[in-house]
Formats: structure tokens, sequence, C-alpha cells
């Protein structure tokens, strides 16, 4: 009887164990492929790892590709050259259509207003103003406009990027200049019968910058034979006998070098005279040139016959 009880202990213990050992493998087994077993785990960290190095290896492309471009050509640098450009050196500029002038450095590259050059001497002449008063009035008014417009035919865009008349704002962005009209509206009315309608009688100062450079880098402010025009406005009271009048000029600068309001466009008095009038001066451009493109190929800049050449 006893020995019977051990063996039924027995079977029991081991279907025990049996059921035991299935509970486990079961759980294990799960463990393992189920759901979120082991080997899905696994392999999402392999799939995760694999992502953050693609990544990783992106960013590093990022960062490779701006330090490139911060230290290859596609950053803009100036030769050398240029930068040792100082004012008052001579400068053979080819303008392109209207060919080869010799030209003075007045802003050098390291100047608020980047590197600009002016023309040694007159490159043209050029008539403003009318004899009838409405015109001359209009010549007057858009006179600044005018005279920087007739500059950009010595833009060659190889090398510069914009042009003016000597005396208007040499205020650049991006190589551009920024008011090549001064800023101006309307200065004197179309209509009068007394001084009253005339709208402005001030003058602007914006040629004394260009005239105190010229000064500094001791450009030649005269041109032996003919006066040149300055881009300002200017205004003067006059009288003759009883009469009180108001000239309005264009400024210039005349052959001793001394700056000139003669050229009265157009002209009003108390007593309602109107008259307008035409001056005929010399043009002398500044030019804006593309400092990180060009660079010097040729001269010493000390002369007319040594100028600097400039190549690309």
């Amino acid at each position: 009887m006893e020995r019977k009880s051990e063996k039924a202990i027995t079977l029991i213990s081991l279907v025990i164990t049996i059921i035991i050992m299935l509970i486990l493998a079961s759980v294990t087994i799960n463990l393992t492929i189920g759901k979120d077993g082991i080997l899905k785990i696994a392999k999402q960290a392999a799939k995760n790892y694999t992502n953050a190095e693609e990544k990783e290896l992106v960013d590093l492309n990022n960062i490779t590709n701006i330090v490139d471009k911060a230290v290859n050509d596609e950053t803009p640098t100036i030769d050398e050259s240029v930068l040792v450009l100082k004012v008052g050196d001579y400068i053979k500029y080819d303008s392109g259509a209207n060919g080869v002038i010799t030209c003075r450095v007045l802003y050098p590259t390291s100047s608020e207003y980047g590197l600009q050059i002016i023309s040694d001497r007159n490159v043209r002449n050029l008539a403003l103003g009318s004899s009838t008063y409405s015109e001359a009035v209009n010549a007057y008014n858009n006179a600044i406009e005018t005279l920087n417009n007739e500059t950009e035919a010595y833009i060659n865009t190889d090398y510069a990027y914009d042009a003016r008349c000597v005396g208007s704002i040499p205020t650049v962005e991006n190589g551009m200049f920024t008011k090549k009209d001064n800023g101006a509206t309307t200065y004197v009315t179309l209509n009068f019968t007394n001084v009253r309608y005339i709208n402005s009688l001030d003058e602007d100062t914006n040629y004394e910058t260009d005239i105190a450079q010229m000064r500094t880098a001791d450009v030649n402010l005269c041109t032996t034979g003919q006066d040149y025009w300055i881009a300002s406005h200017m205004a003067s009271p006059y009288t003759y006998g009883n009469t009180l009048g108001y000239a309005f000029s264009v400024g210039c600068v005349n052959e001793s070098g001394v700056v000139d309001n003669k050229a009265g466009l157009c002209g009003v008095d108390s007593v309602g005279a109107a008259n307008g009038y035409t001056y005929e001066f010399g043009l002398r451009p500044c030019i804006s040139l593309k400092a990180y493109t060009i660079k010097i190929t040729g001269g010493d800049g000390k002369s007319v016959d040594t100028a600097y050449v400039i190549g690309k």
C-alpha cells in the first residue's frame, strides 16, 4: 500500500513538472518572438542604430559642406593687389563701348563706400537747361538723376557695378548707388507770380563728401579749359535794381578747381519774370568697382603712364 502511494506521488510530480516546463517554455517563446519579444526589440534597436548612424552621417556631411563653403571659393575674397589700392592711385579702366579712360582711386576698398574710382578728366560734354522756362525748370528739378544716368554709359559689367556723377551721394548697397536722384522731388514750381511760389531755396551739400575726398586724395579738382558738373542743387538770391530774384543752379567746378553755382538753369524774380538758360560742362563719372571680382594685372599706379591695369 505504501509503495503504490509513492508511485502515485512520483507521477503527479512528473506531470506538474511537465506543466511547469510547458508554461516556462511558453513564456520564453513569447518573450523571444512575441509581439514585444526580445527578437523584435533587438531588431528595432538595430534599425534605430542604423537610422541614428545615417542621421549622424547626414549631419556630418552638412557640417562638412558648411566648412567647405566657408573656406573655398564660394565665399568671396578680395585679391591682395586690390586691397593695397590707395586713394589717388592711377587706374586704367576699360569702360567698354566708350574705351579705356584714366581714373583715380577716390575711395579705397576698406572705406564705407567700397572701392570707387573717378575719371581723371572730363569724359565728354553735357548740356543741361533750356531757353524755355518750363523746360528749364524740369531740367533743374531732374538734373541730379540726369547727370547720374548719363554716367551709366561707362559701366563695364565685367569690372563695375554702377556709375554716378561726381558730387552725388556716394553711398552704396551691394555695390549699387542708393540715391542716384539725391532724394529730390520738386525744387521749383512751374507757376509763378511771386517768389512765394518757389517750393525750396535750400541747396544740398551732398557734393562736399566727394570734393573733400578729392582734396584728400590729391585728385585733380580742376580740368584745364573746362568746368565740369557736380550733382548738387544750388539756389541763390540776386538783386537787379529794386528787383529781388532767385537763381536755381546745378553745381559745377570751374577750371581753377573752385565749386561754383554759376550754372543757373532757371530763375524768377519778385515782379514775375521768369527765365531759362542752357549750360554745357564736362562730365566726370565715379564708378563702383567689383572689388571681389577684379585684380590688378599690371602697372604701379603712380602716374598716368604707369597706371594700374584691371583684370579678372
